[in-house]
């Protein structure tokens, strides 16, 4: 096997880099037969190397954002690569009441990953949201409703993109936007009547080689920060008042990280009373219960 660096507080270590780069090699065959048969054959390696440090990866990351969340776990079997394991967590997942109760919108860590950049096996992580859901529906219309005037503005001023985002269909294809607006060449694709982007994906990815590099602490904190980057756009498609949640997510942050400007002060955000009770829950997250975005999160 390859030697690598890895960190010696790493939460994975070098036998989740063998362990993928074998499975890697198998499915160049197109064998299906034979990966399911190396997973069953290595089922504790699996748990001890890959599993367990993901979801404490992910438990870890919920407990740093904004309000108190539960993270769900999903773990189903690729299509493109044959037989390969893809575990998904699911954070502040938003569902649309039907018989399958599928998940509308959500922030997410995937692991193995797509093969985006021609980098795998990657750690994604990023944001989704079904094109045919109502979700969708409300990202645009918060974006560009009745608080037009100031919501695009905050949400430039608190979104943080890196290049390696991918926002339309590929990575390739998020080439095409300019790399000083991004965000707006990509809203105004996204907002067209008929728009080819149809779910919305925003998906940045960390390959596993780089992965090892990071110590557990690293890691939580680099994935927490990119959460935070785009959780003003998880708010579009979630929130049933825009404005009011995202004014208690800015003064959360604001509170979180006092090094930042006072973001009420430059947008001139007029809070009501009942605008302050909402508030001042979030900024008592440890003595109060669930609280869910004036009740957006959750099935409806």
């Amino acid at each position: 096997m390859v030697d690598i660096f890895v960190h010696p507080e790493s939460p994975f270590s070098v036998e989740t880099y063998n362990f993928y780069r074998e499975i890697e090699t198998i499915s160049r065959e197109l064998d299906e037969i034979d990966v399911l048969n190396y997973y069953d054959s290595h089922k504790l390696e699996f748990k001890t190397y890959v599993e367990k440090p993901l979801e404490e990866i992910a438990n870890r990351v919920s407990n740093q954002l904004f309000l108190e969340i539960e993270v769900y776990k999903e773990c189903v079997l690729d299509d493109f690569i044959l037989g390969n394991n893809q575990f998904y967590f699911y954070l502040y997942p938003h569902k649309q009441e039907s018989e399958n109760m599928e998940i509308n919108t959500c922030l997410f860590m995937n692991f193995p990953g797509e093969h985006i950049n021609n980098n795998y096996p990657t750690l994604n992580i990023g944001m989704y949201v079904d094109g045919s859901s109502p979700d969708k529906k409300r990202f645009l219309d918060n974006y560009q409703g009745k608080f037009a005037t100031k919501v695009p503005e905050i949400i430039f001023q608190h979104t943080y993109l890196s290049e390696k985002y991918s926002l339309l269909d590929s990575w390739l294809s998020s080439k095409k936007l300019h790399p000083f607006n991004r965000l707006g060449d990509w809203f105004k694709i996204l907002s067209r009547k008929n728009s080819s982007i149809k779910d919305i994906k925003i998906i940045d990815c960390l390959p596993l080689e780089e992965l090892l590099r990071y110590s557990r602490k690293q890691l939580i904190e680099s994935i927490t920060l990119k959460f935070e980057g785009i959780f003003p756009l998880l708010l579009l498609a979630i929130s049933n008042n825009i404005l009011l949640d995202i004014s208690s997510y800015l003064e959360y942050r604001y509170n979180k990280y006092p090094h930042l400007f006072n973001p009420f002060n430059l947008f001139n955000i007029d809070f009501t009373s009942e605008n302050n009770k909402v508030i001042q829950a979030s900024k008592e997250k440890q003595n109060q219960p669930k609280y869910t975005l004036t009740q957006c999160l959750g099935v409806k």
